[in-house]
Formats: C-alpha cells, structure tokens, sequence
C-alpha cells in the first residue's frame, strides 16, 4: 500500500464514473480528491473534495498542484487529458518529493 492512499483526479470535468471506481477501491483506505478549472462539475461532486486550479500555462500553476499533493496528502496523481502529461513529465520530480 501506498505511503500516502490518497489520489488526485485532474481535469475531471464530468468523470463521475472514474472518481466512483477510485473511491470503490480505496474503500476506507483513503480519499479521492479532484481539480479542474471549473469549480462547479460533476466530478467534482462524487469526490471527497473538488478544487478549482489553474490552468497548467499559467506560472503558478506547479506551485498551486504542489501544494494541494502536499496539505491531502497525494499518494497517486492521475491525470486525464493527454496534454497534461507533458507537464507532469517534466516535474515529475518536484511530485514525487
């Protein structure tokens, strides 16, 4: 098991079903948080907790996901655009410390 159970969903728009599936395999394991630019969206809903965040090319956006994996405590990030993953790659570091 992961150090830190908790997962956060990006871009999770109206993903209801993939934050249901998270929080069916966590169980009472830990808890499934999500983000997207809009503070209102289904996905949103379904989760522990919902975060309005930057969007990536803004400069304080690495800042803004680094902080929110650090105060719940992310074990797993798990984004769901493909034009994150770029971004993601290249400070896979500074998330993984």
């Amino acid at each position: 098991m992961m150090a830190h159970p908790n997962v956060l969903i990006t871009s999770v728009a109206a993903k209801v079903l993939l934050v249901r599936a998270f929080r069916d395999a966590l169980a009472d394991e830990g808890q499934v948080f999500t983000c997207d630019a809009r503070q209102q969206c289904a996905g949103g809903l379904a989760s522990d907790g919902h975060h309005a965040v930057l969007p990536l090319a803004d400069p304080a956006a690495l800042h803004q996901l680094l902080e929110l994996c650090d105060r719940k405590e992310i074990g797993l990030l798990v984004p769901t655009r493909d034009g994150e993953l770029s971004f993601l790659a290249e400070h896979a570091e500074s998330f993984r410390a």
